[in-house]
């Protein structure tokens, strides 16, 4: 099961729980984008060892979530980098603010993607 057929079949059949899972995991419309792309290209890759253990949901889905955390932690780890890089740099308030927001999401992300799959499913 790896032709592009199958793909765009999976990708269309789970279209509605993909995009639960990109809506859990990412606030900003460009960030679901890069994430429904992320997603859709871990499926293409994992459909060769797709074994039919699972039901083809559940393997999807698990895909999708693990695709979100991943990218949630580079997403927090980009954000510290640019923290770090920016320092004390930015002294407007609404430019402080915006920052400090952006911390908060990142770490509350981060903290979401810490928790079980089970979990995280209840706060999201």
């Amino acid at each position: 099961m790896s032709s592009t057929a199958d793909l765009e079949r999976i990708l269309a059949d789970h279209a509605e729980h993909i995009e639960a899972v990109v809506h859990r995991y990412a606030d900003d419309p460009m960030e679901r984008d890069d994430l429904r792309q992320e997603i859709a290209i871990a499926v293409w890759r994992a459909l060769p060892a797709f074994a039919g253990r699972a039901s083809e949901r559940t393997y999807i889905l698990r895909i999708a979530h693990n695709r979100a955390a991943t990218f949630c932690l580079r997403r927090a780890r980009n954000r510290a980098l640019f923290s770090s890089i920016t320092g004390d740099v930015a002294s407007d308030a609404t430019v402080t603010g915006e920052h400090d927001r952006l911390d908060l999401s990142g770490l509350l992300h981060g903290a979401l993607s810490k928790l079980p799959g089970s979990q995280r499913d209840v706060l999201a």
